[in-house]
């Protein structure tokens, strides 16, 4: 006999099964790939790691990472903590996390410099990037390899400009055909050459076993090629040995500075400042360098010329350097534009003539109840907060008409308004 009464049961559960197995009217099967972490977050987070590197942000920095033990984290807390209060430091990112669909756990490599004068060294980081909670963390650090003991060597206040000059080896050949030569003091000997500008490096060694290493590393067993810059060290005794130093004449004015076109945005409680500087100069002889004078607070990013192409460029630590090699712009005189992008750290100057500039006399009761409580930022000339001419230390005020409402003077004479935001941002044409 055939029993129907458990047939009801079994069409239910039958039907049940069709509601979960099959999708809905109009509906689709769900991605597998939708719900799974992908790296966007992690290059963010390295971004973010980078930025309070750069801003010695150490707070920012900690949050950004989740230890397995108080231990791990007090010791990675006391080398951040050494590595921001040394004279510079910067943080380059060697490669990017994988960007592989479903990955919760990837590695990041950087490269950390820091200096304490005279002194500097190099570490190279892996960081492991793990996924917790549904957000990426930084969760270990291993240290891939050290360059410690490396000391600064600072290079004079001299400058020669250099054509036609050689420095011959028994095997190597540095010919600068037109730039500028840098050495450091007399007091150390002229033991380091800096050449920045158009030369060209002939190297022939004679052992065969060097002429195979070249070989493989560049390809010929002789290397003859144009450069734009060369480091080179000698002897001191060497010097006047190796190169014609008759032909080596100081660095006279090559250029005009005729306009500045400043946008710059400064953090008032970090005394961060960011800028971009459009330079109009006027080259009175050709030349293939160019030197400005940039503190060292700040660190440039880019130098590029009115049709944006990148321009090589050297910081000249100690000596508020920015020199820039002019490329295709070399041996034409007249006018042309530089945009220099830097940022950095930087102390304002202690408020001394400039205050009598902020408001005219009389000055106003608010006038001295803002003096009172809040000191003015002063950024002036003397400290070259943007790119300045060699031998131009401090300039006049030009006259001015009555400032907008909330505004600040520039020491270069002309009227800012600071943005609503929390840092000010201001445009000057100095």
């Amino acid at each position: 006999m055939l029993d129907l009464r458990a047939a009801p049961v079994s069409l239910l559960c039958l039907a049940v099964v069709c509601l979960i197995v099959r999708p809905g009217a109009g509906g689709r099967a769900p991605d597998p790939d939708a719900a799974q972490p992908t790296t966007a977050g992690a290059d963010e987070l390295l971004e973010r790691l980078g930025n309070a590197w750069f801003s010695r942000d150490l707070d920012g920095y900690m949050a950004l990472w989740d230890f397995d033990s108080e231990r791990e984290r007090g010791a990675e807390l006391a080398v951040v903590r050494e590595a921001f209060a040394s004279d510079e430091t910067v943080m380059t990112v060697v490669s990017q996390p994988r960007n592989v669909v479903g990955t919760v756990r990837m590695a990041a490599e950087v490269r950390i410099f820091v200096a304490t004068e005279p002194t500097a060294r190099v570490d190279s980081w892996r960081l492991l990037i793990e996924r917790r909670n549904e957000r990426w963390f930084f969760v270990e650090k291993e240290s891939r390899s050290d360059l410690h003991d490396l000391v600064h060597l600072p290079l004079g206040q001299e400058a020669w400009r250099a054509r036609g000059v050689l420095l011959r080896l028994e095997d190597f050949e540095l010919r600068m055909e037109d730039g500028t030569l840098f050495a450091t003091p007399e007091s150390v000997g002229r033991t380091a050459l800096v050449f920045v500008g158009r030369g060209r490096v002939r190297f022939a060694p004679g052992p065969a076993a060097e002429r195979e290493q070249l070989r493989q590393f560049a390809g010929k067993p002789e290397l003859d090629r144009a450069v734009k810059w060369a480091f080179v060290r000698l002897h001191p005794d060497e010097f006047e040995e190796l190169i014609d130093t008759s032909r080596l004449d100081s660095e006279r004015r090559a250029i005009d500075v005729l306009h500045h076109d400043i946008t710059a945005r400064f953090d008032p409680s970090r005394f961060l400042v960011s800028a971009v500087d459009t330079i109009r100069l006027r080259l009175l002889s050709p030349v293939s360098t160019l030197r400005l004078k940039l503190h060292d607070d700040f660190r440039v990013s880019s130098v590029t010329t009115e049709e944006g192409r990148g321009l090589l460029f050297l910081r000249v630590r100690e000596r508020g350097s920015l020199v820039v090699s002019l490329g295709h712009r070399s041996w034409r005189s007249g006018e042309f534009s530089l945009t220099v992008r830097y940022a950095g750290r930087h102390d304002p100057d202690p408020v001394e003539g400039e205050l009598l500039q902020l408001f005219p006399e009389p000055r106003s009761r608010l006038a001295e109840q803002l003096l009172l409580t809040r000191p003015p930022l002063v950024y002036s000339n003397r400290t070259a907060w943007y790119p300045l001419r060699p031998g131009r230390t401090s300039r006049r005020c030009g006259p001015a008409s009555t400032p907008p409402r909330e505004s600040w003077r520039s020491p270069g004479g002309s009227w800012c308004r600071p943005a609503p935001a929390k840092d000010a941002s201001a445009r000057n044409t100095a």
